[in-house]
C-alpha cells in the first residue's frame, strides 16, 4: 500500500475554541463514483490562543485618583470577526489595596488607533471591574496577528499609590466563545502626584514669637476621601502649635477635620472627618493658634503629603496620593510700641535709675535678650554709661510682676554703650504685653 500525503493550504480554523471533530474523506473516480470511504478522520482540538507582546494598559496621568485617557495595546493571536469583543479585567479595590480601584463611566467612549477603520463600543461593569470592548458588526474582521491599540476615555486611576502590575485581557468571537484566553497585560507603574500651586504656609501675623493662625494652600491632584490625611512637616526653625490644633477648611468648605501636632518631629497630621476633596481641587485650610519662630527667619520649605486610609489584614495603613513642598512665611522683625525711657533724675553727671517701658510685638521667653543701646553725646566729656564696676545685674522687671519675668544676668559693653539683659527661665511675656 502506498501512503498518500498532501497539504491543504490556507485552512482557517474555527473562530473560537472547539473540541475534536471529524473530517470526512472520500475518494471518487472521474464520474463521481465512490472508490474509498466515506472515512472519518479526527481533527485537532482547537485551543485558545494568547495575546502577544508588546502589551500594556497605560493611564494618561499615572498618579492616584486622576481621570484621564487610558491606552490598551496588544497583538492578537487569533482573528476576531465583526461583533467580537475584548474583555479587560482590571484589578479590584481589594487587589490594589485602595478604597477605590479603576473606574470609568458605564458606557465609556473608546477610540481605535489600530487597526484602522475599526469601530468599537465600550461597556463598564463596575462590580466586576471589567471593561468589554465590542467591535461593530459593520467593521472588518481583525486579522490574526494584528496589532490592536484602543484609547478609553474618562478612566480614573485607583485612589492610592499601589503596585498591582497586570490586567487580564481576552478576546471572544461574536457568539461569546474564547479566541485568545485571558492574558496578563502589564499596567504601567504609578507614582505620587505633584501637588499644584499655590503651595504655601502663610502666617496671618509674620513677626517672631506670636500666636497667630496659619493658612495651608495647595491644589490636589488625586482626590482625598473622607478619613484621608494631610501630613505637613515644618522646617526646624521654631514653628509650634497646640498638640491638637483646630482646623478650619475654607476650601472645600464642606470638609471637617481633626489634627495632631508632634513637636519632636515638627509634624502636623490633619485627618478629615467629613466631606471629600475632589481631584484637582483648590485646598485652603486654617491651622488655629500656631506660634511663629522665635526670631527673624527667612522663608523656608515644609513638606506636604496626602494619604488615604485603607484596611489591610484588619489593620489601618496610609496609602500615598500626592506630595509637594510648601513655602513658609518669612518672619520679619516686629515693632515695639509705646516705648519710653524715663530717668529718676535728669541732671548731668549723676547716677540714677532709668525706667524703660514698651509694648512687645513678639513673645519673650527664658534665655531671650533685651538689647538697649544708649546714645553717644559727642559734646560731653563722657557719654551715657553705667556707674560702678559690677554690671552683672543692673536691671529688673517691674512689669510683668514677679513670677512672670525675671533677669538671669546683664552684660554691659562700654565701647558700644550697649546693655544686654538676659531673661531667666521663669520668663514668658506674651505678644502685646
Amino acid at each position: 500500500n502506498q501512503m498518500i500525503v498532501f497539504n491543504v493550504t490556507r485552512v482557517m480554523n474555527p473562530s473560537s475554541v472547539t473540541g475534536a471533530a471529524n473530517v470526512v474523506v472520500e475518494t471518487k473516480d472521474t464520474m463521481g463514483g465512490m472508490i474509498d470511504g466515506p472515512t472519518n478522520v479526527a481533527t485537532d482540538v482547537i485551543t485558545a490562543g494568547a495575546l502577544a507582546s508588546p502589551m500594556s494598559w497605560v493611564a494618561g496621568t499615572r498618579t492616584p485618583g486622576v481621570t484621564d485617557t487610558a491606552t490598551l495595546s496588544f497583538n492578537v493571536t487569533g482573528s476576531v470577526g465583526p461583533g467580537g469583543k475584548f474583555v479587560v479585567e482590571l484589578p479590584s479595590a481589594s487587589a490594589v489595596g485602595c478604597t477605590r480601584s479603576w473606574s470609568m463611566p458605564a458606557v465609556p467612549s473608546v477610540e481605535v488607533s489600530s487597526p484602522g477603520g475599526m469601530e468599537m463600543t465600550g461597556e463598564w461593569e463596575a462590580h466586576a471591574s471589567t471593561l468589554e470592548i465590542t467591535t461593530s458588526v459593520n467593521s472588518s474582521a481583525i486579522a490574526e496577528g494584528s496589532r490592536v491599540v484602543v484609547r478609553v476615555y474618562n478612566v480614573r486611576t485607583p485612589s492610592c499609590l499601589h503596585t498591582t502590575t497586570a490586567a487580564n485581557v481576552s478576546s471572544l468571537d461574536r457568539g461569546g466563545h474564547v479566541v485568545d484566553k485571558p492574558t496578563g497585560v502589564a499596567i504601567a507603574s504609578m507614582s505620587k502626584g505633584a501637588l499644584g500651586t499655590p503651595l504655601r504656609w502663610t502666617a496671618a501675623n509674620s513677626v517672631p514669637a506670636v500666636t497667630t493662625d496659619s493658612t495651608v494652600s495647595f491644589r490636589s491632584v488625586g482626590g482625598i476621601k473622607e478619613g484621608g490625611r494631610i501630613k505637613v512637616v515644618l522646617p526646624s526653625v521654631g514653628w509650634s502649635m497646640p498638640s491638637a490644633p483646630v482646623i478650619e477648611f475654607s476650601r472645600p468648605s464642606a470638609v471637617n477635620a481633626t489634627a495632631a501636632w508632634n513637636a519632636g518631629t515638627r509634624t502636623l497630621l490633619i485627618t478629615t472627618t467629613s466631606g471629600e476633596i475632589a481631584e484637582g481641587a483648590a485646598v485652603e485650610l486654617i491651622v488655629k493658634d500656631t506660634v511663629t519662630p522665635p526670631s527673624v527667619t527667612e522663608s523656608g520649605s515644609a513638606s506636604v503629603e496626602t494619604y488615604e486610609k485603607a484596611m489591610v489584614a484588619n489593620r489601618t495603613v496610609w496609602r500615598a496620593i500626592d506630595a509637594g513642598s510648601l513655602s513658609t512665611s518669612a518672619i520679619a522683625a516686629g515693632m515695639l510700641s509705646n516705648v519710653s525711657w524715663v530717668l529718676s533724675a535728669s541732671t548731668p553727671g549723676v547716677t540714677n535709675n532709668a525706667t524703660l517701658e514698651m509694648v512687645l510685638s513678639g513673645r519673650i521667653g527664658g534665655n531671650d535678650g533685651i538689647k538697649i543701646v544708649l546714645p553717644e553725646v559727642p559734646s560731653a566729656a563722657h557719654s551715657w554709661s553705667l556707674g560702678g564696676s559690677d554690671h552683672r545685674r543692673v536691671a529688673e522687671f517691674v512689669e510683668p510682676s514677679a513670677g512672670g519675668a525675671g533677669v538671669s544676668r546683664t552684660v554691659w559693653d562700654h565701647a558700644s554703650r550697649t546693655l544686654l539683659v538676659i531673661t531667666d527661665n521663669s520668663t514668658s511675656i506674651v505678644s502685646g504685653s
